[in-house]
Parts: structure tokens; C-alpha cells; sequence
């Protein structure tokens, strides 16, 4: 073991034992930490809303300044706008009673369901007629005998034909075709082809009283084809009311023709009503015996 001379230095011994133990790399330069802004900081490089949101001379032309505005709002969904069908029934009741449009309720089948309820048919005949009844109105499905009776009883009063209105053609029931001439209904002139039509209706139907009704109440006057559909019919009622209240004349040669088409099938009974009343064209006295003389064998 050897001894350090006392008279070597320090930095001699450092440099030579230094080699040894004390010869470690460097460590790298400690690195610079970023300092980070926040951008809610005064100092930040962000706009704030109250600064200037005006472009900054130093920024490229690539770059834009962060907007601080708020974005557009979003547009409202689109409605489309409202129709007759898409009103609630209650606005739909009101606008019916002021339109003066009777078929209103018959346009679709939603105004149909909302405009049924009776008492706006008795609301709308008080608005838009007062004490006088709808021509009009009359030819409706709705408009009935109790109809009529009903309305007259809600309103204390009756309803009468107004002057210059006339009953129109129509095959009413015998008790609506005899409340409406009670209260004044008349026929017009212009009608009368259209009147004897309705009336052949009822003799196809054998309604006695509906074809007395128009005949002695209303004043219609049949033709020879109403007596002819009689005959054909075998209704020798009808054919007497015809005769005695409509007073057709029983001379013409087609009522006769059919009165012995009839008489062939084995039915003289319509033959002999005329033969009672009246006298065959002397062109078919031949005919007229024979049918007679067959029926009675």
C-alpha cells in the first residue's frame, strides 16, 4: 500500500482518480417548458366578447379570426296553412249557419259528420228564411213531416210559403204533400209537364190518396197516359178518380187499344169501366164485342 505524497495538489489526484470513478456523460440542458395560455386568461391570444372581432392586420390571408357571434337560429318547422277540412267542428257550425250554402254539408264526408246534428238545419231555415219555408230545401232527404212539425214547435210559429215561391216537382210523401199545401204551397204553371209526371208516378204506384191529393188539392191535370198506365195496371179505382176528378176524356182511341190488350189476357173489367162512361171509335166496335163475348164464356 503506497502512500499520497503530500506534495501532489488536489487537482492532480481529482484528475487522476476522476477518470475512474468520476467519468459519468454529461446530462442534456434541462428543456424549456412551453408555457400555455388558457383561454378564458386575459392574456389569451383568443377573442374575448368584448374585444374587436375585427381581422388583425398581422394574420395571413389563410388565416380567420374565431367568431364569437352567436349562430343564426333555427328556421321554424313549416305548417301548412289551414283548410275547411282541418277547422274544429264549432268554427265549422258558425261558418255553415252564415254561408247561405245548403250543400255545404254534402261537400265531403268530415263536413258531412260535423253539419248532421238537427238543430243546425232548424237554426239555418230561422236565419236565413224566418217564418217562410225553403223551396229549395224541400227536395232534401231530411226534410220531413216530423221535421216540419218540429220546427214549428221550437219556434212557435208556422211556416208559410213565401208569395212569389212555388211548390217544385217532386214525389213527396202524401202527409209532407198535404202539411206544404195547408200552408199556401202552390204550382206553378211553368211545372204543369213535370207535375203530370209526378202524378203518373203515383198511379204506377197505386197510391190513392197521394193521386187525389195532386189532383183535387193541388190541381194537376192528368193526360191519357196516366189513364192508359191505369189500365194497364187493372186499377179501375184509379182509373174512376182519373175519369170523374181529373176529368180525361175517355174517346181516345189509344186509351181503348190498351183497354182491349188488357181484355185478351181474360181482364174485362177495365173494358167495361169504359163501356159505362164513354163509346168506342166505331173502327174498333168489331174488336170490343169480341173481346166483351171471350170474357164472358
Amino acid at each position: 500500500m503506497g502512500f499520497v505524497n503530500p506534495g501532489r495538489s488536489s487537482t492532480r489526484l481529482n484528475k487522476t482518480f476522476g477518470k475512474r470513478y468520476n467519468n459519468r456523460p454529461p446530462s442534456p440542458p434541462p428543456r424549456k417548458r412551453r408555457k400555455t395560455l388558457s383561454p378564458y386568461s386575459p392574456s389569451s391570444s383568443y377573442p374575448t366578447p368584448s374585444s374587436s372581432t375585427t381581422p388583425s392586420p398581422n394574420l395571413s390571408r389563410h388565416q380567420t379570426p374565431l367568431s364569437t357571434a352567436s349562430p343564426p337560429p333555427r328556421p321554424l318547422p313549416t305548417r301548412d296553412p289551414p283548410t275547411l277540412q282541418t277547422l274544429p267542428p264549432e268554427l265549422l257550425q258558425r261558418i255553415f249557419l252564415l254561408s247561405k250554402n245548403p250543400r255545404l254539408p254534402a261537400t265531403t264526408l268530415r263536413l258531412t259528420r260535423s253539419l248532421s246534428a238537427p238543430v243546425l238545419k232548424h237554426e239555418y231555415i230561422r236565419i236565413h228564411y224566418g217564418s217562410h219555408i225553403p223551396p229549395e230545401l224541400l227536395l232534401r232527404r231530411f226534410f220531413t213531416a216530423q221535421f216540419l212539425r218540429t220546427h214549428e214547435s221550437r219556434y212557435q210559429s208556422t211556416l208559410t210559403f213565401a208569395p212569389d215561391a212555388f211548390l217544385p216537382p217532386h214525389r213527396y210523401s202524401i202527409e209532407v204533400l198535404r202539411l206544404l199545401l195547408l200552408r199556401g204551397a202552390t204550382l206553378s204553371a211553368g211545372d204543369a209537364d213535370e207535375w203530370t209526371a209526378v202524378l203518373r208516378e203515383g198511379v204506377h204506384e197505386a197510391d190513392l190518396e197521394f193521386v187525389r191529393a195532386l189532383l183535387e188539392e193541388a190541381g194537376v191535370r192528368p193526360d191519357e197516359e196516366c189513364l192508359g198506365l191505369a189500365i194497364e195496371k187493372g186499377w179501375v179505382e184509379g182509373m174512376e178518380v182519373l175519369a170523374e176528378r181529373g176529368g180525361v176524356g175517355l174517346g181516345g182511341r189509344g186509351i181503348w187499344e190498351k183497354a182491349l190488350e188488357v181484355g185478351k189476357d181474360g181482364r174485362g173489367a177495365e173494358l167495361e169501366f169504359l163501356l159505362e162512361r164513354g163509346c168506342p171509335p166505331a173502327a174498333l166496335l168489331g174488336r170490343v164485342w169480341e173481346v166483351i163475348n171471350g170474357s164472358r164464356r
